[in-house]
């Protein structure tokens, strides 16, 4: 909790009045080369930091009558492990992932939310450097198939995204670092290389996406049905 990081690539490099609200957040790859308890125990003292467990879910009021239930996942362990980093790999490798699966349906079974989004750091499909995630695609996809979810947003890959799968809206926000080249695939709506990020407005009957390059310029938007 007193690593001097969190100042200096946290607290003090997102430190405008506008970011001063809860950040939800979800582990991601480079996180498995340090302490990823470590970031569970920031945030029990922070003020914006959140991220009580390694999955977890955040329900949300929109009005009176209707309400989003946020699926945060932990990916990392579902993706192929790019790396011979002994640690990182014992990392990685002591997860358990059935146990995740088990618990995500359970959780999306329960919910009587009527949105459901997941956020997570890998995509499904991805048109992307690192492509598609065939375990999410065999095991994640399905339920959020399922259980009706509209969309499920992901970073991973340093671009930004709008692919389809079904009636799940896959939305890929990566690019607020170095970017890379992407490319369309068979379920791509939307897919830049810029740098940038995505803005997203909720309401009882839809979700309007907006894709933002780095000069303020909007790139893409689109609008998803509740359903």
């Amino acid at each position: 909790m007193d690593d001097p990081q969190w100042q200096t690539s946290f607290e003090k490099v997102y430190s405008a009045p506008s970011l001063q609200v809860p950040w939800r957040v979800a582990l991601g790859n480079h996180d498995y080369h340090g302490d990823c308890e470590a970031q569970i125990a920031y945030g029990k003292t922070s003020r914006r930091w959140t991220m009580p467990a390694r999955y977890y879910t955040r329900t949300e009021q929109i009005d009176a009558g209707n309400a989003v239930e946020f699926f945060y996942l932990d990916t990392t362990p579902m993706a192929k492990i790019g790396t011979d980093e002994i640690v990182y790999k014992k990392r990685v490798e002591s997860q358990d992932i059935p146990k995740q699966i088990a618990w995500f349906e359970s959780a999306l079974a329960a919910s009587t939310a009527q949105w459901k989004i997941v956020v997570a750091h890998h995509p499904v499909y991805s048109g992307g450097e690192h492509g598609d995630t065939p375990y999410i695609i065999e095991h994640i996809l399905p339920l959020l198939e399922q259980y009706k979810v509209q969309a499920y947003f992901n970073g991973h890959d340093h671009d930004l995204q709008h692919l389809q799968a079904g009636a799940v809206n896959l939305f890929c926000s990566g690019a607020g670092s170095k970017i890379r080249a992407t490319s369309n695939t068979s379920h791509t709506k939307f897919a830049k290389s810029c740098s940038g990020f995505t803005a997203v407005a909720l309401q009882a009957d839809r979700m309007d996406v907006r894709m933002i390059d780095d000069h303020g310029q909007l790139v893409y938007n689109a609008t998803v049905s509740r359903v």
